[in-house]
């Protein structure tokens, strides 16, 4: 029998997480700093959740831009790798991922998209950052699925 509890970030969207009773869950909190991010006027660049909304990110430096997000980590109930959930975890159970998105204002057309993978998180990174987050780097000027290091940090 699954269970569900509320879960979402500022709103409500999206916001119901089947998890399996008697299964490992914790909250985590996932963050990407994209270098080279594209600044151009009349396009919008950020966190894709599942409705397609653009979360936007927040500037480091000139030409990088961080963007974060809550998800809830699950085993499935069987002891596995983390299964991310949320309103931005994209993808199936076993190749979950969170898409970085570059479209033209007013939802005319995406440029393109970049996939971060999740897949590499394991329960000892999660683990090893409780009040802190998960952190990766990334280049705004790829596309397509993008070969990541996630690293925990500090709160």
């Amino acid at each position: 029998m699954w269970g569900a509890e509320y879960y979402g970030d500022d709103l409500p969207v999206s916001g119901i997480v089947f998890v399996m009773p008697g299964s490992k869950t914790t909250d985590v909190r996932l963050r990407i700093a994209v270098t080279n991010a594209p600044m151009d006027m009349g396009t919008s660049f950020g966190l894709q959740d599942k409705s397609g909304a653009i979360r936007p990110g927040t500037l480091r430096s000139m030409h990088s831009v961080v963007f974060e997000c809550d998800a809830k980590a699950s085993d499935r109930g069987d002891g596995s790798e983390p299964n991310f959930l949320g309103r931005y975890a994209h993808g199936t159970t076993t190749a979950r991922f969170l898409n970085i998105s570059h479209g033209a204002r007013g939802g005319t057309g995406w440029i393109k998209r970049i996939k971060v993978p999740l897949s590499s998180i394991t329960w000892s990174m999660i683990d090893a950052a409780p009040a802190g987050a998960l952190e990766t780097d990334v280049d705004g000027r790829s596309s397509g699925t993008v070969p990541v290091t996630w690293r925990p940090q500090p709160a």
